[in-house]
């Protein structure tokens, strides 16, 4: 198991693709390479300057690329996909081989989705911020 990447927002920080690894150059210091084969995952936060050639590399390798904001919120999420080759294919069928598995990732979607339209309604409704809560009480019944 590889290690996470954790690339901040910092002023004077670049990341470019180097072949099989990436390029970290920061103002003032000298850069670091990182091979991509002892990365598990990337952490983006905030706004890093970020060549499309490494977000790539990393998809080609496998990795999840988590974009979030600066006060903590995730935002986008990068992930490896090639439809020539199924990959996952096992794992996905036997998610759905059973009802009850498809019952249980319906209800996985139904609770992830509620939880961004709460967070969406606290960001846009700043007053009503305080009355809205989400917890194990407010979670469908299983």
């Amino acid at each position: 198991m590889g290690r996470t990447l954790y690339l901040n927002e910092n002023r004077g920080l670049r990341v470019r693709r180097d072949g099989p690894s990436i390029w970290i150059h920061w103002v003032e210091r000298s850069g670091q390479r990182v091979p991509v084969r002892l990365i598990s995952r990337v952490v983006i936060i905030g706004n890093v300057k970020l060549e499309a050639g490494a977000i790539t590399l990393f998809t080609k390798n496998d990795i999840p690329v988590i974009f979030m904001s600066c006060s903590g919120e995730e935002e986008a999420v990068a992930i490896p996909y090639n439809h020539r080759l199924a990959k996952h294919y096992g794992e996905q069928k036997i998610l759905f081989d059973a009802p009850e598995n498809e019952k249980r990732y319906e209800n996985w979607v139904e609770t992830k989705r509620m939880v961004i339209q709460v967070n969406m309604l606290k960001r846009l409704q700043k007053k009503m911020s305080d009355e809205l809560h989400f917890g194990l009480a407010h979670l469908p019944q299983l």
